[in-house]
């Protein structure tokens, strides 16, 4: 079972996946944290669990042959083949079967590779180097982030491994991202990166480690070892310690294999689970989905993700109290990471619409986070997120633009947080604009009070109707004014109850993930 640290790690503000697209929300695939789902996830997903052992001979693998690449232009001196042989070979070669599973300690699958984008075209397993295979694409933000990571690695280990990124993507796309420029400011993506970047060949690449392996977010790594086997699978920001050991030959393979299997296992359960939960959450059956949210935990009790679809859930149910201190246990829980922090404030401030929300909670929240991450332009966000929902426009405006400032390094963050500052003023304008609105209606009431006042004219007392009141009053019989007879038919008649629409709760649903950045 994974650790607690590892799920804080693979951790995202994408967030909240099952239950974004139950609702109907888009998808948090761009929370820069975590792993985004691949956007053909038909292609590179399979229906229930996987055999661990593949079934496939060590001749299999003997079939592996040298990449059929054309190289970097950057390398073009470091390509042994011509522009012709490669055409020619890639006519004629045939792709290599795909496998039905695939596990650590397994052989690895032959790379199937298109062209390569970046680097050379040394992407073949060879005896004595340990390869990391990473699958990626422009779109996923945590694989951007992971980017940086890899290439420094890339430096540290230098002809001790090859790292090679795989996309599905076409080349015009991956070229085009490749000439943006990085997070540094400083340099393209080309110029940066120090691996190769290599396009997958008909999706067989993908097919035979993703697919196979049952691995269905991005980024995934997948460490070969020195006699082409799998070593390890897992997020790339995650396999530092392992990618030393496996060099180092003091990787303990059977080991890895036993801990795979086992999530696989877990993976199965919270994967048929999950089903269970889309369908209750879609006929919005919030006990049942609570009771299928509880089973998941009973199975991974440390999933962060699952825990917080869970408080989402109780706020559905009306249940704003349990909600709330939900909340604040995980608050407490995971005291000491601030982006978990982070996102808990968010969610509060951003996705739950109940009238019962604990804002107060929101901004206790946020605040600590801040104590342990002061410049996270992320925070800064998700302060003037909170004092929105609050209609403190002026000190949601002042916060902003400090995360704006924050995130000068960012520039797409910064995009996204001087839109934010965009919609934040145009806000503020059109509540001062419903407030004057406002008092001109109250305004105008006074004033046609006042004139109905002045204009009315009281009965006569001589008028036949007084005469006969008072000659009424003056026998003692039992008879009403008129005015009296006015009040009685009023209040003998019971008011109308508010409508079903004014007292039903709203439904809650998580953000847009492509608007949150990194919250």
């Amino acid at each position: 079972m994974l650790s607690i640290d590892k799920f804080r790690v693979l951790f995202s503000v994408c967030l909240c996946g099952i239950l974004a697209i139950a609702i109907g929300c888009e998808p948090k695939s761009s929370s820069d944290k975590g792993q985004a789902t691949d956007k053909d996830a038909s292609k590179l997903t399979s229906s229930g669990s996987k055999a661990a052992d593949s079934g496939r001979s060590e001749k299999d693998s003997e079939q592996q042959t040298q990449s059929l690449t054309s190289g970097d232009p950057r390398n073009a001196d470091d390509s042994s083949s011509s522009s012709e042989d490669l055409t020619t070979a890639k006519t004629k070669a045939k792709p290599p079967t795909i496998p039905e599973s695939l596990a650590i300690g397994d052989v690895a699958p032959q790379l199937w590779i298109d062209d390569v984008v970046l680097g050379d075209n040394d992407t073949a397993f060879k005896p004595g180097r340990v390869q990391v295979v990473e699958f990626w694409a422009t779109w996923c933000g945590p694989c951007r982030q992971s980017m940086p990571h890899l290439s420094e690695l890339q430096n540290d280990y230098k002809d001790q491994v090859r790292f090679v990124g795989i996309t599905r993507e076409d080349k015009e796309t991956v070229s085009k991202f490749l000439d943006q420029q990085a997070p540094s400011g400083e340099k393209t993506w080309r110029d940066e990166l120090t691996y190769t970047i290599a396009l997958d060949r008909d999706d067989v690449t993908s097919q035979s480690y993703m697919r196979a392996a049952n691995q269905n977010g991005i980024p995934t790594a997948f460490i070969v070892g020195q006699d082409s086997h799998v070593e390890w699978i897992g997020h790339p920001m995650m396999m530092e310690e392992v990618l030393a050991k496996v060099v180092a030959k003091q990787w303990d393979r059977a080991a890895a294999r036993a801990e795979f299997e086992e999530q696989q296992r877990i993976d199965t359960i919270v994967s048929e689970a999950s089903r269970d939960l889309r369908a209750a959450l879609n006929q919005q059956d919030w006990e049942a989905a609570l009771k299928k949210i509880d089973e998941v935990l009973a199975v991974v009790p440390d999933d962060i993700n699952f825990k917080a679809q869970r408080f989402i859930i109780l706020f559905n149910a009306d249940r704003a109290d349990e909600a709330n201190k939900s909340v604040k246990e995980l608050a407490d829980e995971f005291g000491d990471d601030p982006r978990i922090l982070n996102m808990l404030a968010w969610q509060l401030a951003t996705s739950i619409a109940h009238p019962d929300v604990d804002l107060k909670l929101a901004e206790e929240i946020i605040n600590h986070a801040a104590e342990l991450a002061a410049d996270d332009p992320s925070i800064l966000d998700t302060f003037a997120a909170i004092y929105a929902r609050q209609d403190r426009f002026d000190d949601a405006i002042a916060a902003e633009e400090k995360a704006i400032a924050a995130a000068e390094g960012n520039p797409r963050m910064k995009q996204i947080f001087e839109k934010r500052l965009g919609e934040l003023q145009a806000k503020k304008k059109a509540a001062a604009a419903a407030e004057e609105e406002k008092e001109a209606e109250t305004n105008t009431d006074s004033t046609d009070s006042d004139d109905a006042a002045d204009t009315s004219e009281a009965p006569s007392p001589e008028t036949p109707a007084a005469e006969a009141a008072t000659a009424d009053d003056d026998n003692g019989t039992e008879g009403a004014t008129s005015d009296e007879a006015s009040t009685e038919d009023e209040t003998g008649i019971e008011a109308e109850p508010e409508s079903e629409s004014q007292t039903e709760t709203e439904t809650d649903t998580p953000p847009p993930s492509d608007e949150s950045a990194d919250n």
